[in-house]
């Protein structure tokens, strides 16, 4: 089984040409690439100045259209990939093609790298859901990057560590909360905070509701639409979702 071997990584390396599951994107050359755009990401918000210059230069940049697959589940691509612009899902289908939706990627979130640590294909499935602008970094300038930066290598570390709380909340969520339970869960979560009300901004489709909370679409609509007439939930005249009551 192939791990990440940091002890012998190369002083020089190329950048990784698309492998399979990268979709058939348009790339941009390394130098479209400027240190600045890594300034704002938390990921490498740490690194000095002239390494962010390194780390630039060897990234490729691919732009990834909405419903567009960035990373195929059980496949490998050999690269960390960071989200500079766009929004994406992570999630998993099982053998007869039924998607759950893991979890939301948003600008400045990073994904792949716990196959460059295991060696092990992806776990999930990424997507983008609108025009993504995504960076990508090599295996061998990764593992460069985490033995000769601590505040990297803390980073990779914290990000990891949200991925486990995350996903120790949605086993609690699936194992013992109830359906509506987990709906009004998953809406408090996609709502945001606007003028004194919680406004979901975004159209959540019914069957995507389901991909979230792990349910059928026909139970979801069920539930919805008695939680619409108990009040819990109304839509405004902008077609957003207003939640009225968190419980």
């Amino acid at each position: 089984m192939k791990h990440l071997q940091v002890a012998q990584v190369r002083t020089t390396h190329p950048c990784p040409a698309p492998g399979p599951g990268l979709g058939s994107t348009s790339a941009w050359g390394a130098d479209a690439l400027h240190a600045a755009m890594l300034q704002d990401i938390p990921l490498f918000s740490g690194l000095s100045a002239s390494r962010r210059e390194l780390v630039a230069g060897s990234m490729r940049v691919k732009m990834f259209q909405g419903n567009e697959q960035i990373v195929a589940q059980g496949g490998t691509s050999g690269a960390l990939f960071v989200l500079q612009k766009g929004h994406a899902v992570a999630y998993r289908t099982d053998p007869l093609g039924r998607e759950f939706i893991v979890g939301d990627l948003r600008d400045g979130d990073h994904f792949g790298e716990m196959s460059l640590v295991d060696g092990l294909p992806h776990s999930t499935g990424v997507r983008a859901t609108q025009r993504c602008l995504v960076l990508m970094l090599s295996e061998a300038d990764f593992a460069r990057c985490l033995v000769s930066d601590q505040g990297f290598c803390l980073a990779v570390l914290q990000g990891l560590t949200r991925r486990l709380h995350h996903a120790t909340t949605t086993i609690h969520s699936l194992a013992l909360l109830d359906v509506r339970s987990r709906i009004v869960q998953k809406l408090a979560e996609l709502a945001d905070e606007v003028d004194g009300r919680w406004v979901i901004r975004r159209r959540v489709s019914r069957t995507e509701l389901a991909k979230r909370v792990g349910a059928s679409r026909e139970m979801v609509s069920r539930i919805l639409v008695d939680m619409q007439t108990s009040g819990l939930c109304a839509p405004d005249k902008d077609g957003c979702l207003v939640l009225t009551r968190l419980s």
